[in-house]
């Protein structure tokens, strides 16, 4: 199976979360109908709601789980001071993870609850808090987004069966014709006389989805 997510997954272009990977993100997300909780504040599922960035997660993050594992382990605050980001990640998966790769019942959060962990996380927007619960408690925490996005599909893929290889299978050719077409786009946009008639041919490449691509192949 992981072949079939290593497709999905271009390591080139994570850096600069460039605009071409965000939408890739989107697409995947939208098409398998995932929760949009795991995607970044580039996503244009958050671009008109206050949403936080992936440094401010991974923050909060290490901060939440250095407070439970003061809690619920042996391990004292003094011994997590120099904790780096893989040691958090360590520790999360090792400690607060169970089985099935959700966190234990002493490492759950509840947005009901009150104190330290609460206050921390009070700050900002409910659907930033809802987004942040929702990856700790899912065992997305201290992940990068092509991660997150590769486990949960991963997770839906083993829920489906092996019978989703044929719809994979539909996505990369929609993925292929839709970048035939913006070639043919960009190229046209580059012989045009007009400005204005360059700038639209380069809108309708950059704007180009999937979607419209699988939903041409099912006809």
């Amino acid at each position: 199976m992981s072949w079939i997510i290593n497709s999905y997954r271009d390591t080139s272009l994570l850096d600069n979360m460039s605009k071409e990977l965000v939408k890739k993100y989107d697409e995947i997300v939208k098409h398998w109908n995932l929760n949009t909780k795991i995607l970044t504040s580039h996503s244009s599922f958050w671009k008109s709601s206050r949403f936080q960035s992936e440094m401010w997660f991974e923050s909060k993050e290490q901060f939440v789980l250095k407070n439970l594992m003061r809690q619920n382990t042996e391990l004292i605050f003094q011994e997590m001071r120099s904790w780096g980001p893989a040691d958090h990640k360590k520790f999360y998966v090792e400690r607060a993870l169970g089985s099935d790769g959700r966190t234990l019942d002493a490492f759950k959060l509840d947005s009901s609850s009150t104190g330290t962990i609460s206050a921390e996380l009070s700050n900002t927007s409910d659907e930033c808090r809802e987004a942040f619960i929702f990856r700790w408690n899912n065992g997305y925490a201290f992940m990068e987004v092509a991660e997150r996005v590769a486990l949960a599909l991963e997770r839906w893929l083993t829920d489906q069966g092996e019978n989703v290889t044929e719809t994979i299978r539909r996505m990369q050719e929609a993925e292929k014709a839709r970048d035939e077409v913006r070639d043919v786009l960009e190229s046209a946009s580059a012989a045009v006389s007009t400005e204005v008639a360059s700038l639209k041919l380069r809108n309708l490449a950059d704007n180009l989805g999937l979607v419209d691509f699988l939903e041409d192949s099912t006809d």
